[in-house]
């Protein structure tokens, strides 16, 4: 992966986004897809894993949500998050920029997309595209890592009685 010179913010309270913006209507679903996303990387900052989180975008104008990097700093998962079933009407459009990184990246594995309701498996360029519902996907994530959590917990606590 390049330098870092993109990035996004995430504005993880809602409050704080209708308060600098304005309330997001029920019809507005590009809208809802930031406030899906922000809800997403707002469970990930629990982890210390969020420090091998990226953004990638570049100049043909593709860009992916989440590239996930390993320990030798090769991605090797990606994801992309949405409000939306338009997966399932146009699928080459939804997910052309993840074909472009995994045609760039074989150390890529695995892949993820966020829909409205949508939940299957289907192959990507060779690989598995991991189909959930955003309210799903967000849910599991920080179900992952508060069940860390409480290891730790239960770790350090053993260790201090």
């Amino acid at each position: 992966m390049k330098r870092e010179r993109n990035f996004k913010v995430y504005l993880n309270n809602p409050s704080m986004r209708a308060a600098l913006f304005a309330p997001v209507k029920p019809d507005e679903t590009d809208r809802i897809g930031h406030l899906a996303e922000s809800a997403i990387f707002s469970q990930w900052q629990h982890s210390k894993e969020m420090r091998r989180l990226r953004y990638a975008r570049w100049k043909a104008g593709g860009e992916v949500d989440v590239v996930y990097l390993g320990g030798n700093e090769k991605p090797q998962w990606i994801g992309e998050i949405k409000w939306s079933d338009r997966i399932d009407n146009h699928f080459g459009q939804e997910t052309a920029a993840m074909e472009v990184l995994l045609g760039k990246h074989k150390t890529i594995n695995t892949a993820f997309f966020t829909t409205k309701t949508i939940s299957r498996e289907v192959d990507l360029m060779n690989r598995r595209l991991h189909l959930r519902p955003t309210a799903f996907y967000c849910y599991i994530v920080g179900r992952n890592i508060t069940s860390r959590l409480e290891e730790i917990v239960g770790e350090v606590v053993g260790k201090a009685a």
